[in-house]
């Protein structure tokens, strides 16, 4: 299985050399507000969830058990593991219940049809559906040209966001929806006008993106 990024304990995202960042109104949508962090319970949350991040990190997919793999359109293929991935998705449950050989492939395009999701954005996706933690963004996803910029608001950063916020949205994950386009709607005032393009394309997936992008042209 491909190299992966570690996890955040947190639902902020950040680059290691950058401001770019994602940051969620709490930590995680699965636990009480009121609830201690350090009782038994959420121990065991935290060590499950770690468990399943080495699961979808390891390199050796044949012995941990992956039986299908995503193919990207460049051809990159990510090894999963259906049964994880159905219990967590209403979509996958649906894709996957169509093909039952081991290890099946299954292309990206034909599950995302109208915006390419790149490596980095599908893995963000997944590595959530496995762990239920947002992981930090890899080095240099979000770094465009200018040495000077923050790099909260460049077409690299929108990009990205843009292509998690669309995939969360096709394998209806409505958590990384409501991150992803908060973030979106936190930065539009700062992107662009010719990058507000790439939102608007992508705006099906989050309506309430239209209204802001539209006042800020």
């Amino acid at each position: 299985m491909d190299h992966r990024y570690g996890s955040s304990d947190s639902n902020e995202i950040s680059n290691n050399s950058s401001t770019c960042c994602i940051v969620s109104a709490t930590n995680t949508e699965t636990l009480s507000s009121s609830e201690p962090l350090n009782t038994p319970e959420v121990a065991a949350l935290q060590l499950l969830s770690k468990n399943l991040e080495s699961l979808f990190e390891s390199t050796d997919s044949d012995s941990l058990y992956s039986d299908a793999k995503i193919v990207l359109s460049s051809g990159r293929e990510v090894p999963v593991h259906r049964c994880i991935l159905s219990a967590r998705s209403s979509v996958f449950r649906a894709v996957f219940s169509g093909q039952k050989e081991r290890g099946a492939n299954f292309e990206l395009k034909e599950l995302a049809k109208d915006y390419e999701i790149r490596y980095d954005s599908l893995v963000a996706v997944l590595a959530y559906l496995y762990t239920g933690r947002v992981r930090p963004l890899p080095k240099g996803v979000c770094l465009c040209v200018d040495d000077d910029c923050s790099h909260v608001a460049c077409r690299p950063a929108v990009d990205f966001s843009a292509e998690v916020l669309y995939a969360a949205f096709t394998f209806q994950v409505s958590e990384l929806i409501a991150l992803y386009q908060r973030h979106l709607l936190d930065i539009i005032d700062k992107v662009a006008v010719d990058d507000i393009l790439v939102v608007l394309y992508i705006a099906n997936c989050a309506a309430m993106l239209v209204r802001d992008c539209w006042k800020s042209v």
